[in-house]
């Protein structure tokens, strides 16, 4: 009988020390998903949603859509990963007219190539927009507006 008491108490320790690690195991798997919402209530896949239109912002060069993406970004409290970083440099480099010139020369040259795509004119029509933002007049531009034209 005491051989039989001593084993029902190592069953009971041993079910409560499982219990225990359940129970913190579950109070990690909580805090951790608490650390995936913003400081603004912003679910992990509305935060993703986010990064996924920045990056398509970076693909098209879309200095407008990067602005909103990134101020989206800010508002909500998300911590800054390597697609928000990437967004932000791509977005400080479309406001320098060095950058937005070999740009143009690129896609306009692309498109001479009659390697014509939507996402292509769209780039290239992002940038065009982006130089008459930032007061460019050069023959890149006007290279890149005709080359619109005939694409």
């Amino acid at each position: 009988q005491d051989v039989q008491h001593q084993l029902q108490r190592q069953v009971d320790e041993a079910q409560h020390k499982h219990e225990a690690v359940l129970e913190k195991d579950e109070t990690e798997a909580k805090r951790k998903k608490s650390r995936r919402v913003t400081i603004t209530g912003l679910s992990e896949n509305d935060q993703e949603k986010i990064k996924e239109s920045l990056t398509a912002a970076c693909q098209e060069f879309s200095a407008l859509e990067l602005e909103r993406g990134l101020a989206e970004v800010g508002r909500q409290g998300i911590e800054p990963d390597e697609t928000v970083l990437e967004a932000q440099r791509l977005f400080e480099q479309l406001h320098t007219q060095a950058f937005v010139t070999t740009l143009l020369q690129e896609k306009a040259n692309e498109l001479a190539d009659k390697n014509v795509s939507s996402q292509r004119l769209r780039c290239l029509q992002n940038l065009v927009h982006q130089a008459s933002k930032l007061g460019m007049d050069s023959w890149e531009l006007a290279d890149a507006k005709a080359k619109m034209q005939e694409g």
